[in-house]
């Protein structure tokens, strides 16, 4: 049984799935900077941190055992931003990664 589920569906352009996932996020100034995964789908993510960077930046989104992701910062509230992924993840990808990181209740 697959995590992603039709419950899921909202009215997005892609389908998001909720987990929680320590990442790193490497900065347009080279500056690393811890943040969690709050949010995925395969074409970007929302991330709980905080981040100087400015909407059209360019940033490298670090999760153990994978590649660096190479990703759009589309917004930024201060306290939460999302990201626009280069390179579609694969869906396979997405359900492994909200399967093995659940969302905080």
């Amino acid at each position: 049984m697959s995590a992603l589920r039709q419950e899921d569906l909202d009215d997005r352009r892609e389908l998001r799935w909720p987990c929680w996932l320590s990442v790193t996020v490497r900065t347009t100034d080279l500056t690393k900077r811890p943040a969690a995964l709050v949010e995925l789908s395969q074409r970007g993510c929302r991330l709980e941190m905080s981040t100087p960077s400015r909407a059209g930046d360019t940033l490298l989104l670090l999760i153990n055992g994978m590649q660096p992701l190479s990703a759009t910062l589309v917004w930024n509230d201060g306290h939460y931003c999302g990201l626009s992924f280069q390179h579609p993840l694969h869906i396979a990808v997405v359900d492994h990664l909200v399967r093995q990181n659940p969302a905080r209740a």
